[in-house]
């Protein structure tokens, strides 16, 4: 499966403002590898990356004991002409939210409608 390259609108891509949440947020100090490669993410996460819409994008890391994994996508602001605002959130192996900036209905959105996340 080919990597997603979703632009924001701005000059730093969602990918990077993804990777750089996950990063300050979830990562301690031990040693976590990046995940670039949906293949080696666990099976539920997969899936999810396969259900991305259009316009959202994933970072994942990995160590010894679990997989750090954020799903993201850019918003317009309200009202309009003002800075875009990121939603993130954070799934934890088996594709349960563990943490977002909204609720699960937008989630849901992301994925196209599916049902994996209740």
């Amino acid at each position: 499966m080919k990597s997603l390259n979703c632009k924001s609108p701005g000059p730093v891509s969602l990918e990077a403002r993804l990777d750089k949440l996950l990063v300050s947020r979830w990562i301690t100090a031990r040693w976590a590898r990046r995940i670039w490669s949906p293949c080696d993410l666990p099976a539920r996460l997969q899936h999810c990356v396969r259900k991305l819409a259009k316009g959202g994008a994933w970072c994942a890391y990995a160590d010894d004991l679990q997989v750090y994994f954020v799903l993201g996508r850019m918003r317009p602001s309200v009202p309009a002409g003002g800075e875009p605002m990121l939603e993130a959130y954070f799934l934890d192996a088996d594709a349960t939210l563990l943490f977002s900036s909204a609720g699960t209905s937008v989630v849901r959105t992301m994925l196209r409608g599916t049902s994996e996340l209740q």
